[in-house]
């Protein structure tokens, strides 16, 4: 498990990325995934699919789509397993408190179990009183699903299916004050698929379809004790949440509506804080949820609601494990469970239904629904034996100008971007992205070139919606520019991304610590 790590400058937008497809990872060879049985829940057996690689593996069974174990090794190369679980499936079907399940079809609460769409209203389990919460008494964290396994070149994985029938979340037999009628609207095709790489990535993509208008929001429920189960509290961990604002909540855990400022309150984690430092001050929305139980509104590039940013680093000062957590999802609920585990979900907000200003979760027919949460494993230091040579995956923050845009685009014109930055490289993050807005509408052919100056090779490419670009081309110190992407259409507000993936030699110095790279960026967008 290789760790990179330094000061960044202005982190724009970040994602998770594998090395490209023509270089790959030694490591891919030591990836495997293994099937056992986990029992059964009435007449359905419950299989247990095991992901692995060279040092760190990942099980989740049907019931619930589970994540229910996670072993990584912490700074010693002692292995623990990290996701609060059980070790029998009767624990799992009796005990409801959603750990590693999928949570759904409404992840988090709807109020009072109500929510309008189109003009009619829909009433669901009131299992959390006086509101619903994930999905109802029978969510999906209570379904046995369909699995299939499935191998890429650099991951192994498994894919995940259920379907959800219309009126699911009112359940016959179960008692609701006041009672519910209808569930949700729509019958619901859902696949989950869990999958883990050569750099310690568990990715999870959600992907749902609808035959009626309905709601959606999903979310792994995982409890993390980064210590170890049973290594007792984790009020000494250290968080840290990419989010300057909040939703706070009324007495009954809704949101209120407002999205608050984090600054000078109990809420700020924008920098590291113990989640024991402040949990029991005299704060009000402490107070209301008896610790941590809300959820914060990630920061994102204006536009910009599709990307994987960074949304939480949670780290162990005792194992020195850390967890880093990256997402699409315009929010992340960070619940202390009495100081026992902490849950990092990512998700929409609570009662998004009911707070027409919140980001919608609104699915229609012929719509998909789609999501993708990545969980990075690693620790605080590093050993590292042998030939360690090979394309790894870097996360680069730049910082090219207040904002970082270009001005609109004149045709045969040629701008220029240049900035000299302290880089972020951590091997295991995977690449990062720059955001550039065109603010104008031209004709076909424009492009965008780059020419990239660093004391060891660089690998970059760029790419939008309507054009994959280039592959990743090795650039180097490169005096002339690079053409990056050529755009095939018309281009009006279109947003670009350059990727970049670092050159790790078995020459570099992999050490704890400050570790440094300046990385000066020249790009001129041209038109022919």
């Amino acid at each position: 498990m290789r760790v990179l790590r330094c000061g960044v400058a202005v982190l724009l937008l970040t994602g998770v990325m594998a090395a490209p497809a023509a270089a790959r990872d030694p490591g891919a060879e030591e990836l495997s995934i293994t099937k056992s049985s986990f029992g059964t829940v009435g007449s359905q057996p419950v299989d247990r699919y095991t992901l692995a690689n060279h040092d760190m593996s990942v099980s989740i069974i049907t019931y619930g789509a589970i994540v229910q174990e996670v072993k990584v090794p912490d700074r010693r190369g002692q292995q623990a397993n990290v996701a609060l679980n059980f070790a029998a499936i009767a624990n799992y079907t009796r005990n409801g408190d959603y750990r590693g399940s999928i949570a759904g079809r409404y992840a988090n609460r709807i109020a009072k179990g109500r929510f309008t769409l189109d003009n009619t209203q829909y009433s669901l389990d009131i299992n959390n009183n006086p509101n619903t919460l994930h999905g109802g008494y029978s969510g999906f964290n209570t379904k046995v699903w369909a699995a299939t396994p499935v191998q890429t070149p650099d991951s192994v994985g498994v894919k995940l299916t259920y379907t959800s029938p219309a009126g699911e979340g009112c359940t016959p037999g179960r008692t609701s004050v006041p009672p519910c009628t209808t569930g949700f609207p729509g019958t619901v095709p859902v696949t989950v698929t869990y999958s883990l790489d050569t750099h310690d990535n568990l990715r999870i993509d959600y992907s749902a379809t609808t035959d009626a208008p309905t709601v959606i929001n999903l979310t792994n429920h995982s409890y993390w004790v980064l210590g170890g189960t049973g290594s007792g509290t984790i009020l000494n961990n250290q968080l840290k949440l990419n989010a300057d604002r909040y939703t706070p909540i009324d007495s009954t855990s809704i949101p209120t509506g407002a999205l608050d400022l984090v600054a000078g309150t109990p809420m700020d984690f924008r920098d590291f804080h113990s989640i024991g430092e402040r949990i029991n001050e005299n704060f009000q929305q402490l107070l209301i949820a008896r610790g941590y139980d809300h959820n914060w509104v990630l920061n994102r590039l204006p536009g910009d609601t599709t990307s994987l940013v960074p949304a939480a680093t949670l780290r162990d000062p005792a194992s020195g494990r850390v967890l880093t957590v990256a997402t699409d999802q315009p929010g992340i609920q960070f619940y202390s469970n009495n100081g026992n585990a902490v849950a990092l979900e990512t998700q929409h907000f609570p009662d998004s239904p009911n707070h027409p200003d919140f980001p919608s979760t609104v699915l229609r027919p012929g719509e998909t629904y789609k999501t993708t949460t990545v969980f990075n494993f690693a620790t605080d230091s590093t050993s590292v034996g042998g030939d360690v040579s090979g394309t790894v995956p870097a996360t680069l923050g730049l910082t090219l100008g207040t904002p970082a845009t270009f001005g609109p685009f004149t045709p045969g014109a040629t701008k220029t971007y240049e900035s000299s930055t302290t880089a972020s490289v951590i091997s295991t993050a995977g690449d990062a992205t720059l955001s550039i807005a065109d603010a104008s509408s031209v004709a076909n052919g424009h492009l965008v070139n780059g020419a990239f100056s660093m004391p060891e090779p660089l690998q970059a490419r760029a790419r939008n919606a309507a054009n994959t670009g280039t592959t990743y081309a090795n650039v180097g110190s490169s005096a002339s520019p690079l053409t990056l992407l050529t755009w095939n259409g018309p281009v009006s507000n279109d947003l670009v991304t350059l990727g970049f993936s670092q050159l790790i030699k078995a020459t570099d110095a992999l050490r704890t610590g400050t570790y440094n790279k300046t990385l000066t960026v020249t790009l001129s967008t041209t038109t022919p």
